[in-house]
């Protein structure tokens, strides 16, 4: 019985480290289009550290 609870720890904590990962995906992925849109024409007059701002 402890080694079924044991895989059901380990399946959770894969789960969470999915959905993390997800999250952190998608948020890199809206900040490249932020910053890709941002990027038409403007890139050369600004600093690339401002096109990062949320």
């Amino acid at each position: 019985m402890s080694h079924l609870h044991t895989y059901l720890d380990l399946a959770e904590s894969l789960n969470n480290i999915w959905k993390y990962l997800k999250e952190r995906v998608e948020i890199l992925d809206r900040l490249e289009w932020k910053s890709l849109n941002l990027d038409r024409g403007i890139r050369k007059k600004q600093n690339p550290y401002q096109i990062i701002q949320l």
